[in-house]
Formats: C-alpha cells, structure tokens, sequence
C-alpha cells in the first residue's frame, strides 16, 4: 500500500469490488443518456462552450461543445450507488470527496474566461484535503500529508491529460476496468460521445469530469498506472515551457497529443496510441507481481513515450510544426 493510494478506502473497496452487483452495471448506459439529455440543456446550465475562453484549448469554433460529461458521469455514479451492494457502494467521505472534486471542476467550466491558476489550485485543494482527511486519523500524518499531494497532482494530471478528445476516457477506463467494472464502463458509455471518428467531439468532460476521474483512479490503487503517462508528458512539457521562459502553469498545445496530431494522426488514432503506450503501466499496476510488476509496467511505458515523442514532429505552444526543428525536417509528410 503506497502513501498515495486512499488506505483506508483502498482497503474496503478492493475487497468489495470482488463481488459487485451486476444491476450496478446498468449506470454505463444511464450515463450515456444523461449526458444526451445534458447536452441539450448546456445553454441554460452555463456549459456550452464556443471557444474565446480558457487560452489555447478553447479556440474560435462554428460548432458548440458541451461541456457536461462531469455533470453526466456524477448521475451515472449517483444510479450506481443505488444498485450497488452496500459492501461496495461508496461511504459518505468518499462520495463527499468527489462531489467536492466535480464541483470545484464545475466552477471552472461555468468561467468562460477560465479561473486563474492561482484561484484553480487553491480550489483544487478543497477535494484534496476531503480526499486526505478520510483516512485520517487511521494512518500517520505523513500518509495523510502524501494523500493530499497525491490528489492535488491527480487533479492536475488528469486535467492536462484531457487535451484531446477521448484521450483521458480510454486511459481511465482501461486502468478502471480491472478493479471497477462498473466505473470503467461508465467512462467507456461516455467515450461514445467523447470521440468521433469524423469531427471533433461535441460533449467534453471539462474540467468537473477530468477532476473527478483523477479521485475515482485514486480511489482504486490498482488504476494509478494510468497516471504514468501523463505524469511523463507533463513533466516534459514543464520542462520546455521553462526552457523557452514561459509560465510552466499556462496551457499551451505542445504535448504528445498533439504531436502526433501535428504527424497527421486522426482523433481515433491519438486516443488509440496513447492508451497502447498507457498499457504496460496499467497493466503493471492492476495485474503484476509485486514488487516488481508496477515497475517493470512504468519502464515499457517510458520506452513507449520515449519512441513517440521520436517519432513525431516538435510543436510549438499553438501545436504547430517548429520549422527549424530536426524533427520536423525528419518527419514523412502526409
């Protein structure tokens, strides 16, 4: 049990999950429906997004999105927890963390300017103590300490992560799959809308449903594989924000997603190449011997996000090509 993981959570729901209610399965559908129905009602609920806001993820567009999968994904988990035997069904700390994390999420997406990083994280901290303070005080103050941290950088890899349609859903709901049938299908019931073969998406998680699957995958420490990728890909692009002088806090479209977007690669096929590279560590994670399957997960992980970023041209912060770069040079035109 690592400093990270929800230990005391952990403990029950890992047992629980081992004999779920299969009534339970039918919140992945439900969500499906309310996150149609949603849609519809974006407007009025604050939610329609049609780009001007929030920096360079909310571009000019013709075409409105919604941004209402966090909103769908809480009625989903709402329905599970009635049909779910009460063994597995969630507590009232755990439901209340994650209430905290879709509502602080909500805040933002409701700004059609975007809150302020300062503002973001000081809100973000709110779950991340809720998450924290539910295992206190059955571990010591250094877990608990390790438990807040883990949350807020939850919160903020799973929020990065979704910088292209279907991307953090399919991750999520494979790491989610092994341990929470239920949780992962319902991501799976979202994903339907999430991620088109033709078009971009029109219903977007936001930031209320990437902040909310961040707790849900801490929730089960058999899904933090998931984590590893991104964390990968945010540290690099940490790394060359601060290299070229610009704030390491404001988003830009200089991660791997859209890298190989950049390469020609279709909506479908950035989702599908990322959760390959994902799978090792998740698999890792969910499936492998202890101590050394987790590692041995991350490291075919590396190798993978390794092989990409090779294979793919270098970006700017707009996600176009940088012409003087080798890469890029390199690169097979499409």
């Amino acid at each position: 049990m690592t400093p990270a993981a929800h230990l005391v959570q952990a403990a029950t729901l890992g047992q629980a999950a081992e004999d779920p209610s299969l009534m339970a399965l039918l919140a992945a559908p439900w969500t499906l429906v309310a996150a149609l129905l949603l849609s519809k009602f974006a407007r009025v609920l604050g939610l329609e997004d049609t780009g001007g806001g929030h920096g360079l993820h909310r571009e000019s567009r013709s075409e409105p999105k919604f941004l209402v999968g966090g909103l769908a994904l809480c009625a989903g988990l709402a329905l599970w927890q009635l049909l779910e035997v009460p063994a597995a069904a969630l507590g009232p700390r755990e439901g209340g963390f994650l209430l905290l994390a879709a509502a602080v999420g909500l805040i933002d997406d409701r700004s059609r300017l975007g809150l302020g990083a300062r503002s973001k994280f000081l809100l973000q901290c709110l779950p991340a103590a809720a998450y924290a303070a539910s295992a206190w005080p059955a571990v010591p103050w250094e877990w608990t300490v390790a438990a807040l941290l883990a949350a807020l950088s939850a919160q903020n890899l799973a929020n990065t992560w979704d910088n292209a349609d279907g991307v953090l859903l399919s991750t999520a709901a494979a790491a989610l799959c092994v341990a929470r049938p239920a949780w992962g299908l319902m991501l799976l019931a979202l994903l339907l809308c999430n991620l088109r073969p033709r078009g971009g998406a029109r219903i977007l998680l936001g930031d209320s449903g990437s902040h909310l699957i961040a707790l849900l995958v801490l929730c089960e420490p058999r899904a933090v594989g998931a984590f590893v990728l991104p964390g990968l890909d945010l540290a690099r692009v940490v790394l060359v924000r601060r290299r070229e002088g610009r704030p390491f806090w404001r988003g830009d479209r200089a991660h791997l997603a859209h890298r190989l977007q950049a390469r020609g690669a279709s909506a479908p096929a950035v989702a599908g190449l990322l959760l390959a590279a994902s799978l090792p560590a998740i698999l890792g994670f969910a499936l492998g011997p202890r101590p050394w399957g987790p590692w041995a997960g991350a490291g075919a992980t590396v190798l993978l996000f390794l092989a990409l970023l090779r294979g793919t041209p270098d970006v700017d912060g707009r996600g176009m090509p940088r012409v003087s770069s080798p890469e890029t040079r390199s690169a097979p035109r499409s």
